[in-house]
């Protein structure tokens, strides 16, 4: 939830087609988190693997809310 504050609100100081990129882009790095969840779930990954893959992702979300927000 505090995510989606910090978007809203770095949605409205910067050029609308730039956030929607940045947005977009968070919202890709979203949902491939939640389907390495999934395959961890399922068995599908390794999870010492996945969690290298969602430490990158984590770190790739962090980064796209800091432009946002910057």
């Amino acid at each position: 939830m505090k995510k989606l504050i910090i978007i809203i609100s770095a949605l409205t100081t910067m050029s609308c087609s730039e956030n929607k990129e940045i947005v977009n882009s968070l919202e890709n790095v979203q949902y491939m988190k939640s389907w390495i969840q999934e395959d961890i779930n399922s068995g599908m990954i390794d999870s010492t693997i996945a969690e290298y893959y969602l430490h990158a992702l984590n770190n790739t979300e962090d980064l796209l809310i800091e432009e946002l927000t910057n």
